[in-house]
């Protein structure tokens, strides 16, 4: 009799263990994945990071396409004086395929007001006169793919 209570409890033990491995790879899966974790760096990824990276980018870029001010000397002070210019979504809201499609990922929405040049650049007629440009990037902050359009207004977020 002692050896059958002995058996069962062998495989009790090795299913906690099983149990204990799927629910850790769950929560790394759903929970820290979800949250923006960069394992080649071990840090977690700001919004406000992603959105200097992105302004900066841009500034080097479109320079002759983006309306700057003489007072926009860099990311930091563009961003100061335009704080609703840029918007970061970390992937969807519903935390289910936030975790298992998404992988992390974060859409960077910035919408700045175009230049002359610009607006000849983008084929943007005289209403026209902003261009909301939209990067999807990896946990880690690396650029995946980019798009935009031009716009009569920034889109308030």
């Amino acid at each position: 009799m002692s050896k059958i209570i002995k058996m069962t409890r062998k495989p009790s033990v090795l299913m906690m263990i099983v149990f204990g491995v799927l629910a850790l790879s769950f929560y790394k899966l759903i929970v820290v994945d979800r949250m923006g974790f960069c394992y080649k760096r071990l840090w977690f990824v700001s919004s406000e990071e992603l959105i200097l990276k992105q302004i900066s980018t841009l500034m080097k870029s479109k320079s002759g396409v983006m309306k700057l001010d003489a007072a926009d000397t860099s990311p930091e002070a563009y961003l100061a004086r335009h704080p609703n210019c840029c918007h970061v979504s970390w992937g969807t809201e519903h935390p289910f395929q936030r975790g298992l499609i998404h992988f992390g990922s974060a859409e960077v929405r910035v919408t700045y007001e175009l230049s002359d040049e610009g607006k000849k650049h983008y084929g943007a007629d005289n209403v026209e006169n902003y261009y909301e440009f939209i990067v999807d990037y990896t946990a880690c902050g690396e650029p995946l793919h980019n798009t935009g359009t031009s716009t009569t207004a920034p889109i308030a977020r």
